[in-house]
């Protein structure tokens, strides 16, 4: 009688015969003997015989291919499964459906060896067959994380793939396959491409070719036989003729990266600005400067570019229409953050308040002055932006500007302040001053020049010679306006010969006066609970002693002498040995990452223990994480045991110290520490359930653990006996250096985690740390930062005599011989614009230059007749303009107040306000003062404009600049916007009628209400 299983089998047999050669999709193959055995054993064709054992199906005629990469997802998709070779279908295998093939799994309880599914295709005599092998195709993945360890390894292999497979599904199968490689981090669409290499390469020429590309840096690669497998062509694998050991190479697409083949059936792809990826962008800011790849990002990113941002009407303005108006700010113009640009921005308002610098270039009489063959200068490039920004500053009617395109041709001139990175503000104006003087020196050519020497002659006469000989290669308005002339001596130690010269100066450098004291941090441990620590601030004389501190300070900090004390320099993982003889100075150089000095009380056992039973014992408080390891949770500590400790005494004298620790965790009875039997108490409440205390393992190469004496260790329980401590020190290879570590379990896990990232957390909101009296400290540091110096008092210490280093000697003619002089620098002739650098920042050990905070009081009126040794001149000075800087170096920011129009403002960046407090400040850094002349000269900026309007356009030097960003931002212009360019280029090549235009525009200015001109022509303006 035929079983219930084998009439269904059968009815699904026949309908698979009926259907087969009609029905499109796969099939799977069953191997011949498993299913004959099968069919043997229910009774197919006889009596069932259940006696046969039927193994995993498909075990011999299936194998897991070795390949580079493994089809997701990798227990099914069918190409990670191969069938094993010259096996024939009829024989070795059989076909059958998806329906067969689950019932005959779940006969089997699923025991199934290897899942083999094959596409089944229409021949060309319209018969259904089956694609039982795959095609092994040599396989070579390319992608810049690939190429980087190419050097050592080149990642190829064999893959396996369908023959009959579409090249729009390999693409697909091989991207989705890319999700689950951990070693690179590829984009999720549209991330790979497939090329197949001529047959004269092979793995090792390819390796050889692709190393060369890496090590030229050549963005894209370019291959001369090389074959696109396009999936829009509608190709199958078998199409393009792989022939044996013939490479398929996939270029994928890694995140923020491109592609690496060149192809020219895509756009090259660009980096989107917003999220850093590679793709085509289509989406362009108003400015035409900045693309991204969709709208989200130029969206997302609006906010931040809006900084840096300069609209198409703004770059192409022509600085010719940048006339005052009614609505000009006049110079009350804030100026837009680039990214730590307010070193830039506060420079620029200082420079721009600076009537005799800006009307020089508001009214465009620099243009006579640009010098075009000045190997030093731009050929007037700089200048011209300079005055353009300046133009905008006084003459536009935004809130704010940016200065995108002068700080980019700043870093291109000068790459130290290319970038985003924090400069200095002084050194700027440093910059900017001197690269106007170039563009705009009257000398054309520079000649040599020999400086006569002094030969003891007086000083006026040898002043003027050498000055003259300054003037011979640099005459500006720079020089006429800003330059003085220092008198510098030199004296030789030895032989006391004496060498002075005269040297120009842009800028006066103001050294300030500062005390001998340096500030020392320290980390006070609290006696009652070691987990916490006071930081405590100390002023130190350079050579004191660690000694003398703690003597004089020893009771105040922790009420105990000196010598109660135990000192480390100590970070989470390592600790350091300080000597009580070692200098402060050398100390704060140790101080280092997070390395800190603490100081901890010593305990009363540790101070009856006699100095020959001492033992300095390193005590780890760590945590035991999920996966086993030890992580450290405060910094290491010192404690002093004795050897004749036992193990169970060194239990006792831990939980003695770390008993206001254990006060903090849930379910701690405090009753406990009551108890008169605390070993007890220890041993059933504390011990293996808060902590468990270990020996630190020291056990070395060929050298037995002190504790265990085991040839391997790692870490020894420290147990609850009377084994003696001692014992240690008294082998062969004797304990150097002991110690131990605490391992807090739970139930403290959720507790210590929270320790973990501030270890100084007080848990119980009921406890209060020890009074530590800091009245010295505070009141030092206040009478620190409350200690001022006068400008003149400055001017006076600046002039005092330093001697030279010893890495910048000067030569003696008298001793033959480079010797550190004595040097004495004095102002010798003021100009006419006086800027005092105060010298803030200094060199130091660490990463950033120290600066100091030293409160400077300078006046709005300086009398400089006591500091300038030639008395020609007016000396009297008004302040107009200060930058400050506020913060420490590195870290800080810059602002600038300057007087415009009788008031004071200051300027923030793009904020500009009017300055109502006092402008004294002791974060000025640059001051700027000028001279008070008793005779003010009429300055009348219209009438000047009016006289200079044919030279507005006539500077080529400017034209050719205008021409260049023109054509910069045309690239990239809408088609709506023709319209509006043809009529730029018109205005361009008329430009004698716009000339004339203009004047009628500044004759008509002239003739409006006076109230309107004198809000934007005001002579005490400018």
């Amino acid at each position: 009688m035929i079983s219930d299983e084998v009439q269904k089998y059968k009815k699904m047999e026949e309908k698979f015969l009926q259907e087969f050669h009609s029905k499109n999709g796969s099939y799977f193959l069953i191997s011949s003997q498993w299913l004959n055995n099968w069919k043997k054993k229910v009774g197919y064709e006889g009596d069932p015989n259940n006696s046969i054992q039927l193994g995993n199906i498909n075990i011999d005629i299936g194998q897991k291919p070795k390949q580079v990469l493994k089809y997701d997802p990798f227990e099914l998709h069918p190409w990670n499964i191969q069938l094993k070779p010259n096996l024939v279908e009829g024989i070795d295998y059989q076909i059958i459906d998806n329906h067969m093939w689950q019932f005959l799994k779940e006969f089997n309880k699923k025991r199934v060896e290897f899942t083999i599914e094959r596409d089944s295709y229409l021949n060309n005599e319209g018969q259904r067959q089956i694609q039982a092998y795959l095609k092994c195709i040599k396989f070579v993945p390319i992608f810049p994380s690939a190429l980087q360890k190419l050097q050592t390894s080149m990642i190829e292999g064999e893959q396996q793939i369908s023959p009959i497979a579409q090249i729009s599904e390999v693409v697909t199968i091989l991207s989705k396959t890319l999700k689950t490689v951990t070693s690179a981090r590829f984009v999720t669409k549209d991330n790979i491409r497939l090329y197949k290499l001529g047959s004269s390469w092979n793995l090792e020429n390819l390796k050889i070719f692709l190393l060369q590309q890496f090590k030229e840096k050549k963005q894209l690669i370019e291959f001369t036989d090389i074959e696109f497998l396009n999936p829009a062509d509608n190709k199958q694998i078998k199409d393009y003729n792989f022939e044996k050991d013939q490479i398929l190479i996939m270029d994928a697409k890694e995140i923020h990266n491109t592609f690496l083949i060149q192809n020219n059936l895509f756009e090259l792809e660009e980096k989107c600005i917003y999220c850093s990826n590679y793709q085509n962008l289509k989406f362009n800011c108003v400015c035409k400067k900045v693309k991204y790849c969709s709208e989200s990002c130029l969206q997302q990113h609006s906010n931040q570019h809006i900084q840096i941002c300069e609209k198409q009407n703004d770059t192409d303005e022509i600085l010719i229409n940048l006339l005052p108006n009614p609505q000009s700010k006049q110079g009350l113009t804030g100026l837009r953050n680039l990214g730590n640009t307010c070193y830039m921005n506060s420079a620029l308002q200082c420079l721009s308040n600076t009537p005799e610098i800006s009307r020089y270039f508001l009214d465009n009489s620099f243009k006579f002055d640009i010098n075009q063959e000045n190997a030093l200068g731009t050929n007037g490039e700089f200048a011209s932006l300079f005055s353009y920004l300046l133009k905008r500053l006084w003459f536009d009617k935004q809130s704010s500007i940016s200065p995108f395109q002068f700080k980019k041709l700043v870093g291109k001139l000068s790459p130290n302040f290319a970038g985003n990175a924090q400069h200095d503000a002084q050194e700027f104006i440093t910059l900017t001053l001197d690269l106007l003087n170039e563009d705009l020196n009257r000398i054309k050519v520079k000649p040599y020049v020999e400086i006569p020497d002094n030969n003891n002659r007086p000083d006026d006469i040898v002043s003027q010679e050498q000055w003259d000989c300054f003037k011979k290669r640099n005459d500006s308005l720079i020089v006429d306006e800003l330059y003085g002339q220092y008198r510098s001596k030199l004296q030789c130690p030895i032989c006391q010969k004496i060498s002075i010269t005269f040297d120009p100066y842009l800028m006066v450098n103001v050294t300030i006066p500062q005390e001998q004291k340096k500030v020392l941090e320290f980390y006070i441990i609290d006696p009652e609970n070691l987990w916490l620590s006071k930081t405590v601030t100390h002023y130190y004389e350079p050579e004191l002693r660690l000694k003398e501190v703690l003597q004089f300070k020893s009771k105040e900090w922790l009420n105990c002498e000196w010598d109660q004390i135990i000192l480390t320099l100590s970070s989470t993982f390592s600790i350091e040995e300080v000597f009580l003889d070692q200098r402060l100075e050398l100390l704060k150089k140790q101080l280092k990452q997070d390395k800190k000095l603490q100081l901890r009380k010593l305990t009363v056992q540790e101070q009856i223990i006699s100095n020959e039973q001492q033992v300095h014992v390193l005590i780890h408080n760590q945590i035991q994480t999920l996966n086993n390891w030890k992580k450290d949770i405060t910094p290491t500590m010192y404690f002093i045991l004795s050897q004749n400790y036992k193990y169970k005494e060194i239990h006792m004298f831990l939980f003695d110290c770390f008993k206001n620790v254990l006060k903090n965790f849930a379910e701690f009875d405090q009753n406990w520490l009551n108890s008169d039997n605390l070993e007890d108490i220890y041993q059933q409440n504390i011990l293996d359930k808060y902590w468990k205390i270990m020996f630190k393992s020291n056990q070395r190469y060929q050298v037995n653990c002190s504790y265990c004496y085991k040839a391997y260790c790692n870490d020894c329980p420290l147990e609850f006996v009377d084994k003696i401590f001692g014992d240690c020190f008294q082998r062969e290879d004797k304990l150097l250096q002991p110690e131990i570590q605490i391992i807090w379990l739970k139930p403290c896990r959720e507790k210590i985690d929270d320790i973990y990232t501030e270890y100084q957390k007080i848990y119980d909101p009921n406890y209060k740390a020890p009074f530590v009296n800091l009245n010295w400290d505070k009141n030092q540091k206040n009478n620190k930062q409350q200690q001022a110096y006068t400008l003149e008092h400055c001017l006076e210490y600046s002039t005092k005599p330093e001697q030279l280093q010893a890495d910048n000697t000067w030569y003696c003619s008298g001793c033959k011989d480079h010797v550190q002089a004595h040097k004495t620098l004095q102002i010798y002739k003021t100009s006419k614009i006086l800027i005092f650098h105060l010298k803030r920042f200094k060199n130091s050990y660490k990463l950033f230059k120290s600066k100091l905070q030293t409160n400077i009081l300078y006046p709005e009126k300086l009398d400089m007749s006591n500091f300038v040794l030639h008395k020609e001149n007016n000396n009297l000075y008004e302040l107009y303009a200060i930058c400050n800087h506020i913060g420490e170096s590195g870290s800080g920011h810059y602002t600038a107040f300057c007087k415009n129009n009788g008031d004071w403002y200051k300027f923030d960046d793009s904020i500009v306000s009017k300055e109502t407090n006092s402008i004294v400040t002791p974060n000025a850094y640059v001051l700027f003062y000028r001279r008070i002349d008793q005779i003010n000269v009429e300055y009348d900026l219209q009438a000047i404009l009016k006289k200079n309007i044919d030279l507005l356009l006539a500077d080529e030097v400017f034209k050719k600049h205008l021409q260049n960003l023109q054509q910069d931002n045309s690239e990239n212009i809408d088609p709506q916007k023709q319209d509006q360019s043809s009529i730029h280029k018109q205005q361009v090549q008329h430009s004698d009628q716009i000339a004339k235009q203009e004047i009628n525009v500044i004759n008509n200015q002239s003739s409006c209400d006076q109230n309107k001109v004198e809000d934007y022509g005001n002579k005490d303006q400018l």
